[in-house]
């Protein structure tokens, strides 16, 4: 009866794990310097004022996002960093239309510190 328990008890814990992983797992982020950044921002035509170069994502930094390659820009006084890359056009406020791509910067925030 106890290994029963046990396994009953170790069954639920290892699919509520599985659950918060998958979640992780198909939100789209970069990997970079020890930091996660996520994508919610509309893609931009200019690149803002402050941003420098800083590189070229590594298969490791694009974390399965197909960014490999990409250049990258940092700035001194602010955490976000912004991807140059494919992505859709935007027409309105808040709305992509994924069916016309174009390349354009988008803004990546700092989600926090990961442990390697």
């Amino acid at each position: 009866m106890k290994r029963a328990m046990a396994f009953l008890l170790a069954a639920c814990l290892l699919l509520t794990l599985a659950g918060c992983m998958a979640q992780w797992v198909d939100r789209p982020s970069l990997m970079i310097s020890g930091n996660c950044y996520i994508d919610p921002y509309m893609p931009v035509k200019e690149l803002p004022e402050g941003y420098v170069y800083a590189g070229e994502l590594t298969a490791r930094e694009a974390h399965d996002t197909g960014l490999k390659g990409c250049t990258y820009y940092t700035s001194d006084s602010d955490s976000s960093i912004y991807v140059y890359q494919e992505c859709g056009t935007p027409i309105s406020a808040d709305t992509v239309d994924n069916t016309h791509r174009q390349w354009a910067y988008k803004q990546w925030i700092c989600e926090g510190a990961v442990d390697r």
